[in-house]
């Protein structure tokens, strides 16, 4: 009886530790950066992993990864829209990227007369 009492006790902690929760490594983590999101209200210094070229978890918590970068000291955010963009050829789009622009539209003219 003792025995069969052991081997269930035994059968289920190997269960346990088959289903137990596996630490992932992302692709790409980027620590420590100042994560601004507008939508969400978020101002705080996180943790962003990737995996897959999709941002898979964001947190306070340390991620394995690949390659990691140190946020220190930089911004994280969503891309940035600019509603009145003169340079709309590839080199201007290149130097508003560096500023986190990712969207640059030329709204100044408006629409054509409607005849």
């Amino acid at each position: 009886m003792i025995l069969k009492k052991q081997l269930l006790v035994l059968i289920l902690i190997t269960i346990i530790s088959c289903n137990s929760k596996k630490e992932i490594s992302y692709d790409i983590v980027i620590k420590n950066a100042r994560v601004i999101d507008p939508e969400t209200n978020t101002d705080k210094i996180l943790n962003v992993a990737i995996l897959k070229n999709k941002i898979a978890e964001i947190s306070t918590k340390k991620f394995k990864g690949l390659k990691i970068i140190d946020g220190t000291g930089k911004i994280l955010s969503p891309g940035f829209i600019d509603l009145h963009a003169h340079g709309q050829t590839n080199i201007e789009n290149e130097y508003q990227a560096f500023d986190g622009v990712t969207t640059a539209l030329e709204l100044e003219v408006g629409i054509d007369t409607i005849s």
